[in-house]
C-alpha cells in the first residue's frame, strides 16, 4: 500500500525530487532526519531512471565495457541513477562519480570522446574529459579557448545540430580549427543548463568516424544524462 510520503515523491517533478533526495539525505548524515525516508526517495529516484532496478545493466565502471551495444541507451539510464545516489549529499566527493559518468557516457554511446565544457567570459574551458586509451588528446581538463570559434558555441545558438552523423559533409563545422584537430567525424553536443536558466557549457561526445547509427534516441539520452549534470553542477555553486 502507497503511503502518503511515497505518493507526493511520486508527484513531484524530476528536479525538486533529486533536490528533495539531496537535502534528505543531508538531513539524515546529520541526524535530523531518518535514513528510511531518505532511502524512499532514492527508491523513486531509481523507479524513474531504471528500466528495472535489478537490472544487470546497474554495474560499476570496471564493468560497462561488457554491456551489449543494442542496450546502452537502458545502460545511460541506469549509470544517471547510480550518479544521482552517488553525488546525494554535500559531503560527497562527486569529482570522481562524474568522472565514472562520463566515461560511461563515452563507452556507452561508443564514442571516442567525451568533455563536458564550460563558457567563462568568451572562453571556453575543458573541465571533465574523458578519451579512450588509444587517443592522444591535444588539450587537458583547465584548457581553454575563444568560445565563438567553437562547436560548443554553435550548437547552443543555433547555426549547428546537436547531432551530425558525418562533420566533414559540413564544410562550416571542417572549417573550425577544432574540427580538425579532434578529427570529428560525427558527434553529439548538447547544452549544461543550471537550474536558473544559464547556459553552464555543453556535454559533448565525439567520433572520429562518421556514424550513420546515430539518431533522436542517442541524443535524448545525452540531453538526459546533461539534465542530471546540471543539477550536480548547481550543487557545487557558491
Amino acid at each position: 500500500m502507497k503511503t502518503q510520503s511515497n505518493m507526493a515523491m511520486q508527484d513531484l517533478p524530476e528536479q525538486p525530487l533529486i533536490s528533495k533526495s539531496q537535502d534528505l539525505r543531508r538531513r539524515a548524515l546529520q541526524g535530523l532526519g531518518t535514513q528510511a525516508e531518505a532511502a524512499r526517495c532514492e527508491t523513486e529516484l531509481r523507479r524513474r531512471f531504471l528500466m528495472d532496478p535489478l537490472s544487470p545493466l546497474f554495474l560499476p565502471k570496471s564493468t560497462v565495457e561488457n554491456i551489449e551495444p543494442d542496450k546502452h541507451l537502458t545502460g545511460l539510464s541506469a549509470i544517471t541513477s547510480k550518479f544521482i545516489v552517488a553525488t546525494a549529499d554535500l559531503t560527497t566527493q562527486s569529482d570522481g562519480a562524474l568522472q565514472d559518468l562520463l566515461h560511461n557516457v563515452r563507452v556507452l554511446l561508443q564514442m571516442d570522446i567525451a568533455f563536458v565544457a564550460e563558457f567563462v567570459e568568451g572562453q571556453k574551458v575543458f573541465r571533465h574529459l574523458d578519451n579512450a586509451e588509444h587517443i592522444k588528446l591535444p588539450f587537458k581538463e583547465g584548457d581553454c579557448g575563444p568560445l565563438e570559434l567553437t562547436l560548443c558555441q554553435r550548437v547552443v545558438d543555433g547555426r549547428l545540430p546537436e547531432l551530425l552523423n558525418d562533420a566533414k559533409s559540413v564544410p562550416e563545422l571542417w572549417d573550425l580549427m577544432i574540427a580538425k584537430t579532434l578529427n570529428i567525424g560525427a558527434y553529439l553536443s548538447t547544452p549544461v543548463v543550471l537550474q536558473c536558466g544559464t547556459v553552464y557549457g555543453t556535454l559533448c561526445c565525439i567520433s572520429h568516424s562518421a556514424r550513420s547509427a546515430l539518431g533522436n534516441k542517442q541524443i535524448d539520452a545525452l540531453r538526459h544524462v546533461a539534465k542530471i549534470l546540471g543539477a550536480e553542477l548547481d550543487k557545487r555553486r557558491p
